[in-house]
């Protein structure tokens, strides 16, 4: 189980350094590429589990990778490799015992990021 931080910016979720970075501190860029990830990555992951439910492995690892471009441009630490593993999975089309673990973990860590980023950024 994970815990969730005391503070946010003693152990972020998540990072804005690469659309810090990319945006030259544009923060209505940055705003923007915020509100996508919300928008966007949990339906991502729902559509990945429904894909798993219904033993179709390489949907499943068509959306780790759309999701994981996600998570690189985040730096979601914490879960960078179990993506890459779920999207190996799907590739390979070699059904694994974790598998449906792995996406919970994703899914559990998403959440707590956009619940992370709704506290620091109150107008989104």
């Amino acid at each position: 189980m994970m815990e969730e931080p005391v503070s946010g910016k003693e152990n972020p979720l998540y990072s804005l350094d690469y659309f810090m970075d990319v945006a030259r501190g544009d923060m209505g860029f940055i705003k923007k590429m915020l509100q996508l990830f919300i928008d966007m990555v949990p339906g991502l992951i729902v559509e990945m589990n429904n894909a798993y439910q219904i033993h179709d492995l390489s949907e499943v690892g068509r959306l780790a990778h759309k999701v994981k471009s996600n998570l690189d441009n985040m730096q979601i630490s914490s879960i960078t490799q179990t993506i890459r593993d779920i999207e190996m999975i799907g590739k390979s089309g070699t059904d694994s015992p974790q598998l449906a673990e792995m996406i919970s973990q994703v899914q559990t860590v998403v959440d707590n990021v956009i619940s992370q980023i709704k506290k620091d950024h109150t107008d989104l």
